[in-house]
C-alpha cells in the first residue's frame, strides 16, 4: 500500500497550516497537528498492530508533546523541515514507483 498523491497534498496542507500556527504564536495547536501529521502517514502502514502500538506510545506522550510545542518553540521549526523532508521522500517515493510500473 503506497501514500496517494492526494495523501502527500494533505501532508502538504497540515505542514503549512502547522508553519502559519507558528509565525502567528498558535503554539497549543500545533502539538495536533503534528500528531495528525504523522497518522496520516500511519494510515497507509499495513501492518495494523504497528500502528495500534504507535498510536498507544503517542497517547502516553500526549502531554509531553502538547508542551514542547508550547515551551520549546526552537524546536517547532526544525520539526516543520523534517516534515518538509518527509514529505519530499514520499515524493520521490511515489514518482520512482510509478515509473517502474
Amino acid at each position: 500500500l503506497h501514500i496517494t498523491p492526494a495523501a502527500i497534498e494533505e501532508l502538504k496542507t497540515i505542514n503549512q497550516t502547522m508553519k502559519e500556527m507558528l509565525e502567528n504564536y498558535e503554539l497549543e495547536k500545533l502539538g495536533d497537528l503534528n500528531r495528525k501529521f504523522h497518522f496520516a502517514i500511519y494510515a497507509f502502514c499495513p501492518n495494523k498492530l504497528l500502528v495500534a502500538n504507535i498510536q498507544q506510545v503517542w497517547e502516553r506522550l500526549d502531554i509531553v508533546r502538547r508542551t514542547s510545542f508550547t515551551f520549546f518553540s526552537k524546536r517547532t521549526p526544525k520539526s516543520i523541515e523534517e516534515h518538509d523532508s518527509i514529505i519530499q521522500h514520499k515524493l520521490n517515493t511515489l514518482e520512482a514507483f510509478k515509473s517502474q510500473h
